[in-house]
């Protein structure tokens, strides 16, 4: 197996970086603590608790 060295990240600029960090800032507001939303548990680690809601 051969060690493949890291890739160099990807820019966080640029109209289509703008336009889905927009997208999770509109959809991240809807939500506010005390929330009771619908989702589905899709994983349990420790005190974390991963849900989907998408």
């Amino acid at each position: 197996m051969a060690i493949r060295k890291p890739t160099a990240a990807t820019p966080k600029t640029g109209p289509m970086y703008d336009a889905m960090a927009a997208a999770l800032d509109q959809t991240m507001n809807q939500f506010t603590a005390g929330s009771i939303i619908k989702g589905t548990i899709s994983g349990i680690k420790g005190n974390e608790v991963f849900v989907d809601i998408g």
